[in-house]
């Protein structure tokens, strides 16, 4: 009787089905930076 729990696709702890795609960041998108790429940085030791 344990192929009930094998399924693992209506657990209790789990409002929604396991596998689901993430839905896109409601936040808007980072804006690019404004310091110059590290390649371009004179590295100073």
């Amino acid at each position: 009787m344990g192929s009930v729990g094998s399924v693992g696709s209506n657990l209790p702890h789990l409002p929604t089905p396991p596998h689901l795609p993430v839905p896109p960041s409601p936040r808007p998108p980072i804006p690019p930076s404004p310091l110059p790429p590290v390649s371009e940085v004179p590295q100073r030791i």
